[in-house]
């Protein structure tokens, strides 16, 4: 089932949501939502999709550094579990630092259905392909002050969203600062 893409692109808002009942957030103007770097790599995030959720305590937005076309869109959700795989194909967003296409993919994870700060108990960020191709970086933990959203609500298909941390692997270290507000 495909679901109706929403978001600043549009008039129209839907009811209030959760994530198990949302429709898509599309983000079609080019942004500043942050990066995230491993090591000495930035990723430079301009465009989010908030994924549908079969689970009513997950959040999950994805993460790109340039805009995904209406097919792209339509891949993603249609891949909504493993996103990623409809990204395979895309070309990179800057060739002469990847020759695949690097993206992000974060998870709130919550107590209650209501997408909200006070909700959020821990978080996973998969980032793909951002210091070399097939290597993916997976951090999950709970969320705290300095290491994880700071702000989340999700209300009416408005995302609002801080989310900085970091992690630190046996050979390199990973850092992000996200931020989406409507």
């Amino acid at each position: 089932m495909l679901l109706a893409l929403v978001g600043c692109d549009q008039a129209a808002t839907p009811p209030a949501a959760t994530p198990s009942t949302s429709p898509a957030v599309v983000q079609t103007q080019s942004l500043d939502l942050g990066s995230y770097t491993k090591n000495q790599t930035v990723l430079e995030l301009q465009h989010y999709l908030v994924l549908p959720s079969d689970d009513p305590l997950k959040l999950r937005v994805l993460f790109t550094p340039d805009a995904l076309s209406d097919t792209e869109r339509q891949q993603v959700l249609e891949n909504r579990s493993f996103p990623g795989m409809a990204l395979f194909q895309k070309a990179s967003p800057e060739p002469a630092r990847w020759q695949w296409y690097p993206y992000v993919l974060v998870e709130a994870h919550l107590d209650r259905p209501e997408v909200s700060t006070e909700n959020v108990t821990s978080f996973y960020v998969m980032a793909y392909g951002i210091e070399e191709q097939n290597f993916t970086d997976n951090i999950s933990a709970p969320s705290q002050p300095g290491n994880g959203f700071e702000q989340l609500e999700y209300r009416d298909g408005l995302l609002r969203m801080r989310f900085a941390g970091k992690a630190d692997f046996s050979d390199s270290r990973a850092h992000w600062d996200i931020r989406v507000s409507e």
